[in-house]
């Protein structure tokens, strides 16, 4: 059995989107006509539906010489709304997106398993090829004059003879995690928030991934796992500063 791990509870979290996001082996093929009656089943819980597309372009050259454009657009499924909330059931997969005011992940990933296991009840996939998880997190950073050192164990570092009122920022690492899964890769951003009401801020992205063949049975195992150690990223990533912000 799987203990619960205790998790730093933050009053201000910083979390503007948290993302599950599961992809499926497509063989055999996904009905799209399955995934249109799995939408209109929650469309009472989302009121918005929209399709999402997968678009192609190209040239064709033909012996002759003629170049012929080309384009393909395919229905691969829908992404439905409500507030604070984003679900989108593809043939291609599955992923849920809980907005800002973020809860805890408990919550999160108890209602993400829930639409999970209708998506598998209604297309019956077998297995995964990659599972995820996402947080994008608007750390609010101090008033006054800001150093990054001061707030952020993860940040770029300029020579002396550079100026450092540098206007934007965007800075990632990819880094395997060989001690979480063989396969594991967590994808880490820092980038210049967007203009908003409030403190000044910094756009800290957390990306985990493993992408490998996973039964289906196994992928919120999988997901537990990454939504641990997203929790320790996080920690490393920020100091106290950030947490005095944030508590």
């Amino acid at each position: 059995m799987t203990v619960a791990k205790d998790r730093r509870h933050y009053s201000k979290a910083p979390v503007v989107e948290a993302l599950i996001d599961i992809q499926i082996e497509q063989v055999p093929a996904v009905d799209l006509a399955a995934v249109e009656r799995l939408t209109q089943a929650v469309l009472p819980e989302f009121p918005t539906r929209l399709p999402l597309h997968h678009l192609q372009m190209g040239f064709q050259v033909s012996p002759g010489g003629d170049a012929e454009f080309m384009k393909d657009q395919q229905t691969l499924g829908y992404r439905l709304d409500r507030p604070g909330r984003v679900l989108q059931f593809r043939t291609t997969g599955f992923s849920y997106s809980h907005l800002a005011p973020y809860s805890d992940w408990t919550t999160f990933s108890a209602e993400a398993q829930g639409y999970w296991d209708l998506y598998l009840d209604a297309l019956a996939p077998t297995r995964a090829n990659r599972c995820a998880v996402r947080m994008i997190n608007r750390l609010p950073l101090p008033a006054g004059d800001i150093r990054l050192v001061n707030c952020l164990n993860f940040y770029p570092t300029l020579p002396d003879s550079l100026p450092t009122n540098a206007q934007s920022l965007f800075m990632q690492l990819q880094l395997p995690m060989k001690q979480v899964d063989p396969d594991a890769i967590a994808i880490l951003g820092l980038y210049s928030a967007p203009p908003a009401p409030g403190p000044n801020a910094i756009m800290l992205d957390i990306d985990f991934v493993i992408q490998r063949s996973i039964p289906v049975g196994e992928a919120f195992q999988v997901l537990a796992i990454l939504g641990d150690k997203k929790d320790e990223i996080f920690e490393a990533c920020i100091t106290d500063e950030i947490r005095k912000l944030i508590a």
